[in-house]
């Protein structure tokens, strides 16, 4: 609830109003949560992936400008955002983020490493990607070249498998099993498989 919570606050603010206003994260009323038990203001509305493919043009870039200023502007940001936990609300077509579980918080990032970790990772590149990563210190700098080689395998299935390509469009089960490679290699050095 607390990450919900940070999130409704803060993320307005590092947002440009154009962008906070077609943003949404419900709400989390404290009267019907605790500790073990989370309740939120509910959201009729379907999946990004799964909006005609002018919606998913429209909204991707508002999510990418979103998650943009988590990492940069705020140090705090939504670690899980894939298909499922990105919604577009019926009634008013926002983006909706939900599922906050998995947050992480970073010390104010060095913009030119997250800019550059940025571009690579739209580039494909994942060389650059990894070395960015370590940079930053998402990864340990005395990573073994076998497991860096299966996490870099895992990372270009990850940028090559998941792709979107209209309504109903993202392949989740194939995304799915791409990310428990990437996973897997990062936990065990393995590559999760053929690569």
């Amino acid at each position: 609830a607390a990450n919900q919570r940070r999130f409704a606050a803060e993320l307005p603010r590092a947002l440009p109003a154009r962008d906070a206003a077609r943003v949404r994260v419900p709400a989390v009323p404290a009267s019907a949560s605790a500790r073990k038990v989370l309740t939120t203001e509910w959201i009729v509305g379907e999946q990004l992936a799964r909006q005609p493919r002018d919606v998913v043009a429209e909204l991707t870039p508002l999510g990418v400008r979103c998650f943009i200023a988590q990492l940069l502007d705020l140090g705090f940001f939504h670690s899980d955002p894939h298909p499922g936990n990105l919604l577009v609300d019926d009634a008013t077509g926002a983006l909706v983020l939900i599922d906050f579980g998995l947050c992480a918080e970073v010390a104010r990032p060095d913009a030119r490493a997250m800019t550059r970790a940025i571009v690579h990772l739209m580039d494909g590149d994942v060389d650059e990607l990894l070395r960015d990563a370590t940079h930053l210190g998402f990864l340990p700098p005395d990573m073994r070249d076998e497991e860096r080689a299966a996490l870099a395998r895992a990372t270009h299935r990850v940028l090559t498998g998941a792709r979107c390509t209209g309504a109903g469009c993202c392949e989740e089960a194939a995304a799915a099993t791409v990310v428990e490679d990437a996973a897997t290699a990062a936990l065990d050095g393995t590559g999760g498989g053929p690569g």
